[in-house]
């Protein structure tokens, strides 16, 4: 080095320790030498970290790393962390792209981190390669990745590998059989529901508490166990001990009861979809109603229609603010619509202080840690002994929990065989259910109706390609071609899709988390839906719902009663032709199709809950008279 940059360097020293740094980030910047001199470069870089400007630092590292070969990672590592700490978004893409095989695990994983949370995707291959797949925390993180950006076979993979490197560890096994849902993959499913089949094992004991409260449902059918400890409580209650308990307001003694439904899509979910025609036939003149949404603005005003001006806008309020915000309405009973589904808030309905709080619908379980009063179910779904199992008290609907919009000839588009790509001259059994309710068991006793059935194939819901292989080569390894197994292709409008529906000559459920949305759907669309009845609410709706349109012998009492009914309608055209004449007819009376009846009913049941509330007393359990027909 030059004398004089060496005299330059001596001279500064004094005032880096004096801490004067902005006098030697001023003298450095002005020496040509600050671009291309390693020693001055580092010297420039060190006072500007220690001035806040951590962006230029890095660059400086940066380019120190190209330029002192021995040092290059210390320095590229320098830069990673600098642009980390100023959430500089587009240089830590950089350098991630140009140096990730250089960055060592720890580092990789905060700079994916980092990237995530800007969601710059493009460098992450090769930073998430770079991941130590011997720590589980790390192999984790690698797999949530990788299916966050969309690559679910390669995360599928990834929590295989890990879980065989880590046997014992719950949290990657609850996220293998989360992913081997989407993915069918058979053997972990079957090897899971093995390992559950002993409750009270330790690891099965962990995996309830780490485990989603939804998808314990898609394999549980024992509804003694369903209210144990879930990820969903965990999280609740540890959000509870800091935020405490609020104290319920008193209801009105009388005028008006004001009713806010919560929820996070209004206008583009499930939920609201069948829930809608209720809403607008609720009665204005007893009832004020409010719908508190927190999910995007945009979604919502595309169909709330007439229902725009109930609406109140929570999207950006952190739950303590939306909370206030429900309760400067004067909310008399909460309704929330989601429970323990994927997205839901519910501390901002526990937060909330009016004075009757229900949980309806969008989970068909107790939600523990809520906060909730009531569950709004029917006698069905929640019969006397399902009682003792909710930590709310139950209120049953007289005919059906589920609602529904009124039948109407357009709802249904006709569709042919061809334009879906089904065979004439075979019978057509639909399965129209996520992949995501089907089990292994399940699955076995659709490849024994098709082996006992060789003029019947299966037309199934799966869109992702390596689930597809999967199911074709399990249905191979148990005796049926691949030729007799169809796929329903994108999605489409609701009233192609219907027509899609009447296309089958008969459905097929899942057990034991049935079709909700999905069985009403196909009850419309007149197609005879063979279920199971079992022993939890989710495993009862679709026999609730043939209840509530006179069809309630199609659904069967034992897994062989399944078979053999799906088989002896199979081979009986005529039957199967009586079953769609009595659904027609069902659709102009059932209450299932008749969203004024339900609307009625809601609202006798906010009544007695009003009333209780008014005279002091606890909640307890309610059941709904009919309205007179």
């Amino acid at each position: 080095m030059r004398p004089d940059l060496l005299a330059v360097l001596n001279d500064i020293r004094p005032l880096q320790q004096a801490g004067a740094h902005a006098d030697v980030v001023a003298m450095l910047s002005a020496l040509p030498e600050a671009a291309e001199e390693p020693a001055v470069m580092a010297a420039l870089a060190a006072s500007l970290v220690k001035i806040g400007r951590h962006v230029e630092a890095g660059r400086i590292y940066e380019r120190l790393s190209d330029r002192v070969e021995d040092k290059a990672n210390a320095f590229r590592q320098l830069a990673c962390r600098l642009f980390i700490q100023a959430r500089a978004a587009e240089d830590m893409e950089r350098i991630a792209i140009a140096a990730s095989e250089a960055i060592d695990a720890d580092l990789a994983l905060d700079l994916c981190r980092a990237l995530l949370a800007h969601a710059r995707f493009a460098p992450l291959t090769g930073l998430l390669d770079r991941l130590d797949m011997t720590r589980a925390e790390q192999a984790f993180f690698k797999a949530s990745s990788l299916k966050r950006i969309g690559r679910h076979a390669e995360a599928h993979r990834c929590l295989q590998s890990a879980c065989l490197l880590h046997p014992g560890d719950v949290a990657l096994s609850v996220e293998l059989i989360a992913s081997a849902r989407s993915m069918m993959d058979f053997d972990s499913l079957r090897r899971f529901e093995q390992m559950m089949a002993e409750p009270m094992t330790p690891f099965a004991k962990a995996v309830f508490t780490h485990q989603a409260a939804l998808d314990r449902l898609y394999w549980l059918d024992d509804e003694t166990r369903q209210d144990q400890l879930s990820a969903d409580q965990r999280r609740l209650d540890q959000i509870a001990k800091v935020a405490g308990a609020p104290l319920r307001r008193r209801i009105s003694s009388d005028g008006k009861i004001s009713i806010g439904y919560l929820s996070d899509e209004f206008g583009n979910f499930i939920v609201f979809d069948v829930l809608e025609p209720v809403l607008l036939a609720h009665d204005r003149e007893r009832f004020s109603i409010r719908l508190f949404g927190y999910g995007p603005r945009k979604i919502a005003d595309k169909r709330l229609g007439p229902l725009q001006a109930d609406y109140v806008d929570l999207a950006g309020l952190d739950d303590r603010a939306a909370a206030a915000r429900i309760d400067a309405e004067g909310i008399d009973i909460l309704v929330d619509l989601k429970g323990f589904t994927r997205s839901s808030r519910l501390n901002i309905a526990r937060l909330c202080a009016a004075p009757v709080k229900a949980v309806y619908l969008g989970y068909p379980a107790t939600v523990p840690g809520a906060d909730f009063d009531y569950a709004i179910t029917d006698m069905f779904v929640t019969p006397d002994s399902a009682r003792a199992q909710y930590r709310e008290k139950l209120c049953r609907l007289p005919e059906t929990q589920m609602p529904n919009r009124a039948f109407e000839p357009d709802d249904i588009q006709p569709v042919s065989r061809a334009e879906v790509g089904l065979p004439e001259g075979k019978v057509i059994l639909g399965a129209f259910n996520a992949p995501r309710k089907m089990t292994p068991r399940l699955f076995d006793l659709w490849m024994e109706i098709l082996r006992a059935a060789p003029e019947a194939v299966l037309w199934t819901l799966c869109r992702n390609p390596s689930a597809r292989q999967s199911m074709l080569s399990e249905a191979a390894r148990q005796g049926v071609d691949a030729d007799r197994i169809f796929f329903i292709g994108d999605p489409a409008p609701h009233p192609v899709y219907l027509g899609q529906i009447a296309l089958a000559d008969l459905a097929l459920d899942t057990m034991p988390y049935n079709g909700h949305s999905t069985s009403a759907d196909i009850l419309r669309a007149a197609t005879p839906l063979v279920t199971m009845r079992g022993q939890s609410y989710h495993s009862r709706v679709s026999w609730a719902l043939l209840q509530a349109v006179g069809c309630a012998d199609l659904a069967a009492a034992t897994e062989r009663d399944y078979v053999r009914l799906a088989l002896d309608l199979i081979g009986d055209a005529d039957r199967r032709a009586g079953y769609r004449a009595r659904l027609k007819a069902a659709r102009a009376v059932s209450p299932l199709f008749d969203p004024q009846r339900m609307a009625r009913h809601l609202e006798k049941a906010f009544e007695m809950m009003a009333a209780r509330a008014r005279q002091g007393l606890d909640p307890d359990h309610l059941d709904v008279e009919a309205e007179p027909r």
